[in-house]
């Protein structure tokens, strides 16, 4: 066994077979997945593992490391958590990503590319305590594409930096422009991808996009996921997030409880604010386990002082219970899809038009 970089590891078996080699890797998911008992809280890990084998499919070593790769990332976008045999067609999947790439630069020069809001209510009083902004792809002939069907292509530092910056620059105008009106936004937070850090001005230029539009910094939060914390660049990561912490800038760790060694995260680095991913949420009414999850993640949140939020919540009963839980701040369907920013102004108003059955409609006991 190897650490090939910070969140992967391959594994030589020497003298097996294909389906002997797949079996073993399920066995290692589900003995990785198994909730344990961390510094008094429970934690869960999720693995995601691709599996290529000689002679079967490639007889050269780096030939089987690649095979091997291309397994695991169609394991990792395919839902995580999962292990997944190469197949040929693999590489036609690369050639894909190539031309996905190409796309993607076309679509940022004509401008396609925009953000989508979605609200975070308080699970307490039923107010909008923020947005998150999420990438749009207004494609000329299939129409609007998330980034389930485009986000490969931010794999790429320079096409992830390119595309980022705009977005920021459309996200900071949007701001300027709802704050101008008066609306209650709250904190607008921007996902920030593994590729974007490696560039070394991240902070200083995202700052500088919202200075130049004059928004204030305490309006805005960046989230990020642990793959970011495990980049090898650790230096220059924590150095950019204390950048922004120390303009006012809020830091969220994105579907928190999916990666590796999260609590030691909150510790190393300037976290404010913590994401529930939406796999613990969506069975929280019948799952024990997640109940389970969810609730250390709460009382850790709320012994640390940091902001937790809900991802993923679609029914009441989701909702009643994370409040029952103590859990903050909900995300999700029940509240609203991802908005375009045209479309911001008026949901605010609406919403606070509704405010009182809002928060019944939030907080009733069962």
């Amino acid at each position: 066994m190897a650490r090939l970089s910070g969140d992967e590891f391959a594994i030589l078996l020497t003298s097996s077979r294909l389906q002997h080699a797949a079996t073993l890797a399920e066995g290692i998911t589900k003995k990785i997945g198994l909730p344990f008992s961390y510094a008094g809280q429970m934690l869960i890990t999720r693995t995601s593992i691709g599996v290529a084998s000689f002679p079967d499919h490639d007889a050269a070593p780096t030939e089987l490391m690649k095979d091997a790769d291309l397994a695991l990332y169609r394991a990792k976008y395919g839902g995580r958590n999962r292990v997944v045999t190469y197949s040929p067609n693999m590489r036609d999947e690369t050639e894909r990503r190539v031309v996905l790439r190409r796309e993607m630069r076309k679509a940022t020069s004509r401008d396609e590319i925009a953000p989508f809001y979605h609200p975070k209510v308080s699970l307490v009083t039923g107010e909008i305590v923020g947005f998150e902004a999420l990438a749009r792809w207004q494609h000329p002939t299939q129409g609007l594409l998330t980034p389930a069907t485009f986000g490969a292509a931010f794999d790429d530092p320079e096409l992830a930096t390119s595309v980022g910056k705009r977005l920021i620059g459309k996200v900071a105008s949007d701001m300027r422009r709802w704050l101008s009106m008066g609306l209650s936004i709250g904190r607008v937070a921007i996902n920030l991808s593994h590729a974007e850090f490696i560039q070394p001005d991240l902070a200083s230029d995202i700052l500088r996009i919202l200075d130049l539009a004059k928004v204030p910094t305490t309006y805005f939060e960046v989230e990020i996921t642990e793959k970011v914390l495990l980049d090898m660049q650790m230096e220059a990561t924590t150095a950019a997030l204390e950048q922004f912490r120390q303009r006012g800038v809020q830091i969220a760790l994105d579907d928190f409880g999916t990666g590796y060694a999260s609590l030691t995260h909150l510790k190393q680095f300037p976290v404010d604010h913590i994401k529930i991913d939406r796999s613990f949420v969506c069975d929280i009414e019948e799952d024990s386990d997640d109940e389970a999850i969810v609730t250390a993640v709460v009382s850790l949140g709320r012994s640390l002082n940091l902001q937790v939020t809900a991802e993923g919540v679609e029914t009441l009963g989701q909702a009643q219970r994370l409040r029952q839980m103590g859990c903050g701040n909900g995300q999700g369907y029940l509240y609203a899809k991802p908005l375009p920013g045209a479309d911001v102004p008026e949901f605010l108003t609406n919403w606070t038009a509704r405010l009182i059955p809002a928060k019944r409609l939030v907080v009733v006991e069962s």
